[in-house]
């Protein structure tokens, strides 16, 4: 199963040269672009200063709120079952293209702003310290300038004010405050402005001196103090450039006053060109042969942490998306990696916007339909059969009340005219795992929970050659998985038809008849849709009898099946084949044979598609079938 989240900002930030090639572009914004671009370009530009190394890099984020609500609510699974990629598509262009590359996603450290440029060749598009990010800035949101002052002498008079002669100027955005010491030598306020005098004790020292400026400065209106022993730090309230930063006037001797944090309309990177986190939860690599390939990247440890931290969890990081370059090998290069481009959030083309793509393997694969007695031409792994019940409440699954999400007990006995007969007979497990038959209890099977009114068990089941069906009972376990089913309380009676293996003089390659008779035209979209498959031989020759006691003839189930989705109008490849590790396109089945369900969330409306099927085969792997089944979605 996937699921998709798309970005909800991204940029690309540069330090290189405008046209004139002696102005950079680190104040540039290109957050409203369609387009998002990386790259290094070495030595374009050399004068006295050196040899110039111009650099642009991507950032990017998605929306935890979302993905924190989808999991609590159960639609994406619990944290190590699931496996998060970061996609983002390539944009083709007329520019020279890299090779030979590794680009490096890493979780970027402070928030940022997406900002509204177009320019990604002039660089005309300024944040002038306003709205959006660039290579200096992560922000336009103002902040507070402050002021450091520190004492050094333990002398009153190294402080003394004179006739208004030595002070700090201190600045609240527009307005200021005059900041001067009284000594008691004659010192006073200025005619003009306003002032705020501190008197110092000549017996004091300079902590004390800092101690009594730090009480008058928090009396100010638009200033707060914070006294660290001798220093003494004062923010402006005003979250904003201020006309001036502080000015000293006149000479203080034992007073050093200077900006701690510049007050500014935009807040700056503590590196310029972002800040990134570089551990080994926080950065991922790809590399790149040709320069025109995807990037798909294994990002799941750091989603798990960024979801930890929606729920409060200590230790997690916050989520301030990626920042995607080149690696910080590539850019230190004496050579140019000029450009790689991909398509961003606001493109035009649906399926190539970036993406955040949750994938886990979703296959039930029920054995009801495919239960095969334990043979010695088969592994102990192959002889263990899987069934299920499926618990449903007037339409809804629903968990048992007296199981929950326990154990569950299940038997296995002689049918006689389709009920249980006789006593249980002997089940055989790997004493391991939970739905396995347990080693001391070969009559009973213990089942466990799977989701919600969902419960299976496992086990080897040896048989006879006087059996053709037998019944499944499942019972609640009391405490003891030694219980015989006719003395527990029982849930239900299944009933199962037996296979068995046998060996063959040939090897058959066997080839296949597709159908999906219950697929529709339309389908409604942001909606998940279950779809049949139906499966037999080619060429397959039922006999008389057969044809006679069978209204429809069953499909034949695919152990290992797999699909994908095109959009007919240009045969992209929307949803392709999952069959690596995560299986996240694998076909479930069960008696009734194989199927899947269909998240219509990440296909856009208007447009026709086609499902295409992947069987696996020991010998040949995955072979692609010949058949394309095509529906439409709609809003």
């Amino acid at each position: 199963m996937i699921r998709r989240y798309y970005a909800t900002k991204d940029n690309t930030i540069t330090n290189a040269f405008e046209e004139n090639l002696t102005t950079r572009g680190t104040g540039s914004n290109m957050g409203a672009s369609d387009v998002l671009e990386t790259f290094s370009i070495y030595n374009q530009v050399s004068n006295s200063s050196g040899i110039s190394a111009e650099l642009g890099r991507i950032l990017i984020q998605f929306d935890v709120s979302d993905i924190s609500s989808d999991r609590s609510s159960g639609i994406v699974p619990a944290s190590g079952s699931v496996s998060w990629y970061l996609n983002m598509y390539n944009a083709p262009h007329s520019q020279t293209v890299p090779s030979s590359f590794t680009l490096q996603a890493a979780a970027v450290s402070a928030s940022w702003e997406e900002g509204y440029g177009l320019d990604m060749d002039f660089y005309e598009d300024l944040t002038r310290d306003g709205v959006g990010s660039n290579w200096i800035n992560r922000t336009g949101d103002p902040i507070a300038e402050i002021t450091k002052f520190t004492f050094s002498s333990d002398t009153a008079s190294d402080y003394g004010a004179d006739t208004a002669t030595n002070y700090a100027k201190l600045y609240n955005g527009g307005t200021s405050t005059n900041f001067w010491f009284n000594d008691g030598s004659g010192d006073s306020a200025g005619s003009s402005g306003t002032w705020a005098s501190t008197t110092i004790n000549n017996t004091g020292s300079k902590t004390d001196f800092a101690a009594d400026f730090a009480i008058v400065a928090s009396a100010q209106s638009g200033f707060s103090a914070n006294l660290v022993s001798n220093v003494v730090y004062v923010t402006a309230s005003t979250a904003a450039a201020p006309t001036e930063h502080v000015s000293e006037v006149g000479t203080m001797a034992g007073l050093a006053v200077e900006v701690e944090r510049s007050g500014s309309n935009g807040t700056k990177w503590t590196t310029a060109g972002g800040d990134f986190l570089t551990d080994a939860s926080s950065s991922f690599t790809q590399t790149f042969s040709t320069g025109l390939e995807d990037l798909s990247m294994d990002v799941t440890t750091l989603v798990e942490q960024w979801l930890d931290s929606a729920g409060n969890v200590l230790g997690s990081k916050d989520n301030n998306g990626f920042g995607v370059k080149l690696t910080d090998a590539h850019e230190a290069e004496s050579k140019s990696f000029f450009t790689k481009k991909f398509f961003g959030r606001d493109s035009e083309y649906f399926f190539q916007r970036p993406v955040l793509e949750a994938r886990w393997a979703s296959a039930r694969q029920d054995d009801r339909g495919s239960f095969y007695m334990s043979s010695s031409l088969a592994t102990s792994e192959d002889n263990l059969n899987t069934i299920y019940i499926y618990n449903s409440v007037r339409g809804r699954l629903r968990n048992i009340p007296g199981i929950g999400t326990g154990l569950i007990g299940v038997s296995i006995f002689s049918s006689s005219a389709g009920d249980p007969a006789g006593p249980s007979l002997t089940l055989v497990g790997d004493g391991e795992h939970v739905g396995s038959a347990a080693a001391d209890s070969p009559l009973v099977v213990t089942g466990g929970y799977v989701s919600t009114g969902i419960y299976s068990a496992s086990f080897a089941f040896t048989g006879s050659d006087s059996l053709d069906v037998v019944n499944d009972v499942w019972f609640k376990l009391d405490g003891s998985v030694t219980n015989a089913a006719a003395t527990a309380t029982q849930y239900t009676t299944g009933t199962i038809s037996l296979k068995s293996f046998a060996s063959q003089g040939h090897n058959p390659e066997t080839d296949y008849v597709l159908n999906m008779p219950r697929l529709k035209k339309e389908y409604r979209k942001n909606q998940t849709h279950r779809l049949d498959l139906y499966a037999r031989e080619k060429n397959w020759s039922p006999n008389i009898y057969t044809v006679a006691v069978q209204s429809s003839i069953p499909s034949l189930i695919i152990p290992s099946a797999s699909y994908q989705v095109r959009r007919s109008i240009d045969d992209y490849v929307v949803v392709p084949y999952g069959t690596g590790s995560t299986l996240h396109t694998g076909l479930s089945y069960d008696v009734s044979g194989n199927y899947f369900d269909l998240d219509t969330t990440y296909l856009e409306a208007g447009y026709l598609y086609e499902i295409q099927y992947s069987f696996y085969d020991e010998e040949n792997g995955w072979e692609e079938q010949p058949y394309r089944f095509k529906f439409r979605v709609v809003d």
